[in-house]
């Protein structure tokens, strides 16, 4: 007489939807990437659990950032990767911040927009401690002088995201020396965009 129980049961099932994800993550149509990303990449998290949203959602998401022919791919992957995230917890924002900053050099606007959005829509739920969010702006400040609007308007969200988070001792010794260098104008509120 064979006994089943729910664990045995689930695991089985999550083993045969890991191998199924597995070969969706690799298939060679960048659509069907994307869609399960964009479509289900939160709701597989909560089925997996926190290790195997880890071990086996992230990584492969990872790879994605290598493809450089498909910016689309690229960009879906910050728009997916903060509800990734939040599930899998704090403890993941040391692998992001490498994947965030290649994002921040891609060749395509549209993706460092991506990266930099991913990058406040993190720090407001506090994903990021203030060290790393401090270190990010290093990065990201810069980008207050790109050509392109939209990438400034983002690194303005994430200023007013970080300024806000922060102590206000913090934001005037961090955040303005940071930032004062590619303004032209004084700054006079640093928490509102």
């Amino acid at each position: 007489m064979t006994s089943y129980s729910y664990e045995t049961e689930l695991a089985t099932l999550q083993e045969v939807i890991q191998q199924k994800v597995a070969t969706m993550f690799s298939d060679s149509s960048n659509v069907v990437k994307r869609t399960l990303m964009e479509k289900t990449v939160t709701k597989l998290c909560v089925f997996f659990g926190k290790q195997n949203a880890n071990d086996v959602l992230l990584s492969h998401m990872i790879t994605f950032l290598n493809d450089k022919h498909d910016r689309h791919l690229r960009s879906s992957f910050f728009d997916s990767i903060v509800g990734v995230a939040t599930y899998i917890g704090c403890h993941c924002a040391d692998i992001l911040k490498p994947l965030l900053l290649q994002g921040l050099s891609d060749a395509e606007e549209s993706v460092v927009v991506a990266a930099i959005n991913a990058m406040v829509s993190l720090t407001e739920i506090g994903l990021f401690p203030p060290h790393l969010q401090c270190d990010l702006l290093l990065h990201t400040a810069p980008l207050l002088i790109h050509p392109n609007l939209w990438i400034r308007q983002a690194v303005v969200g994430l200023i007013a995201v970080i300024a806000r988070t922060l102590s206000l001792v913090d934001v005037q010794t961090e955040v303005v020396s940071r930032v004062q260098p590619f303004l032209v104008r004084p700054l006079l509120q640093l928490h509102r965009e």
